[in-house]
């Protein structure tokens, strides 16, 4: 990056470019990220492959601002990685040129932009850019805040494995997780997480659905059950946890119950419907608190969630 005010008028070529340390010109590419020539009075970026093939961005000052853009400083922003270079001016894109464009135009055909590169910045006076520098004023100068250089960083996503859960799999640093606890067996329920690798911080160890954010590095996460104190509701039929009832629809509905009860001495009971047939939702579950008698619809899911 770099952040500068820059001269222009008659004689004055300023620039700030690239080239490949490696190979000699053209095989070697060039990327301008910066360019002022009097001819045409214009600011531009180029790219140039190794066989001076160009691909070129530009603007005339006073499309640019005018003599208000000239007497402010700017900031130019150059990113190259393996795949595309992008050139920018004040957080406005100029140009995004695919690498793989300058496929066979380097030193035994290969790519010139897959080579080390080094910077200039430089103002020429006259030439090709600057024009007849006898009809130009002078001082020039060039004034540069600074030059600013940053490696790219890779970001790696680290695993999460998770026992008897959803939420397996690998994410970046940061991600916000959410895990799922499977639903118990028969006579358990829901306890606690535990944390047995990584550093993984919970926002509700206890809720069976909680969330932490990602840390940079593996974590391993297990839910734990505990005696739930469930109790069987047994149709005339002699099938356990299910008692037929009837809909206000007159159809015959599946009901199965479970309490879990809790050191506080409250208990939760979940219903689940399972012989529901047209009319009837199946899997519709209502979750019932005790001692405080609330009465809450958790889901229409099959399976569902965990009793807290």
């Amino acid at each position: 990056m770099l952040r500068a005010r820059i001269p222009v008028g008659a004689g004055a070529w300023p620039a700030w470019w690239a080239m490949n340390s490696v190979w000699d010109y053209p095989l070697c590419g060039e990327v301008d990220m910066m360019e002022y020539t009097y001819e045409t009075n214009t600011v531009k970026s180029n790219v140039y492959d190794g066989k001076i093939s160009q691909t070129r961005f530009e603007k005339k000052l006073p499309a640019l601002g005018g003599d208000s853009w000239v007497n402010g400083f700017h900031t130019w922003t150059w990113e190259w990685n393996k795949d595309w270079m992008q050139i920018s001016l004040d957080d406005s894109v100029w140009i995004r040129y695919d690498i793989k464009a300058a496929d066979g135009t380097g030193k035994d055909g290969g790519n010139p932009f897959f080579q080390p590169m080094y910077m200039l910045l430089n103002l020429a006076i006259g030439g090709e850019g600057g024009g007849n520098p006898a009809t130009g004023t002078y001082p020039k100068r060039m004034e540069t805040d600074w030059i600013r250089v940053y490696q790219w960083k890779a970001e790696g996503a680290y695993p999460l494995k998770v026992f008897s859960g959803i939420g397996s799999g690998s994410y970046l640093a940061g991600t916000m997780v959410t895990l799922v606890a499977a639903l118990p067996s028969k006579g358990k329920a829901f306890d606690r997480w535990t944390v047995s690798k990584g550093d993984a911080s919970l926002v509700d160890i206890h809720s069976a659905s909680t969330t932490f954010s990602m840390p940079a590095g593996s974590v391993e996460i297990s839910a734990v059950y505990r005696d739930s104190g469930a109790v069987g509701i047994h149709s005339p039929r002699g099938r356990p946890g299910q008692k037929p009832i009837t809909s206000p629809r007159g159809m015959p509905i599946g009901l199965w119950a479970e309490r879990a009860e809790f050191p506080d001495g409250s208990s939760t009971f979940r219903l689940h419907n399972t012989l529901g047939r047209s009319g009837a939702k199946r899997g519709a579950y209502l979750m019932w608190d005790a001692p405080k008698g609330r009465s809450r619809p958790i889901s229409e899911m099959d399976p569902p969630p965990s009793i807290p």
